[in-house]
């Protein structure tokens, strides 16, 4: 069956808290934010703040997926984590802090890695993808999700290099997934050289035949 973001008896959301929002996007639109399930893959320093901010936007369905802790060394970039966190995962920390700004959020928290193949059914009811890990193989699942059922996904992420004790390089990246956009897009700054960017393209992505998930899952489609 298909699924659309967009029909006639989806109620409109104004509400004052969204005032600003609402004003860019209309009632409608943001009846449409609040709708839409949100996955996040990778609940660290980029996923956090995601997260933090998209129920701030309103998103009220989330599924957050990631495998690992709350570390001490993870409390100066974790949104929402305290001390009394450490050992936690950060999957839960996150939909506490979810909870403490919309205590109606529908939330599904897994402590899990999507590079298991038993971990990708829990995308497959997502709108929308955020992929904020760390690792090359999880980019390669997901992107290989996006594509292969028109999911749109945006991928994020922050590298900083460190040598004898000190920062060399510090790297950003963002990269929507869809057909014939750019593949990448990242910024580069250097503690000895200027800064500068660097983008590469690809028109399309390769036959995907990697997941197992059902051929009947069709994509959603936005107004």
């Amino acid at each position: 069956m298909r699924r659309a973001l967009a029909y006639p008896g989806l109620p409109e959301i104004s509400t004052l808290a969204h005032d600003r929002q609402v004003r860019a996007f209309g009632p409608r639109g943001q009846a449409i934010i609040s709708h839409i399930a949100v996955a996040i893959i990778g609940l660290g320093g980029t996923g956090s703040a995601v997260a933090q901010q998209l129920a701030h936007l309103g998103v009220r369905r989330f599924i957050l997926i990631d495998p690992d802790v709350v570390e001490m060394t993870n409390l100066n970039r974790l949104v929402g984590a305290t001390p009394a966190d450490i050992g936690r995962p950060k999957a839960e920390v996150a939909a506490r802090h979810i909870r403490s700004i919309n205590s109606k959020a529908e939330i599904t928290a897994l402590r899990a890695d999507i590079v298991d193949e038993a971990s990708l059914p829990a995308l497959y009811g997502a709108d929308f993808l955020f992929l904020c890990t760390d690792s090359h193989a999880s980019r390669a699942v997901v992107g290989q999700l996006a594509y292969q059922f028109l999911l749109p996904c945006i991928d994020m992420g922050v590298s900083i290099t460190v040598r004898e004790n000190a920062i060399t390089h510090g790297t950003g990246r963002t990269q929507m997934l869809a057909p014939g956009l750019p593949v990448s897009c990242a910024h580069r700054r250097s503690t000895a050289n200027k800064s500068g960017a660097r983008c590469s393209r690809r028109s399309s992505a390769p036959p995907i035949r990697m997941c197992r998930a059902s051929t009947s899952r069709s994509p959603p489609s936005f107004p």
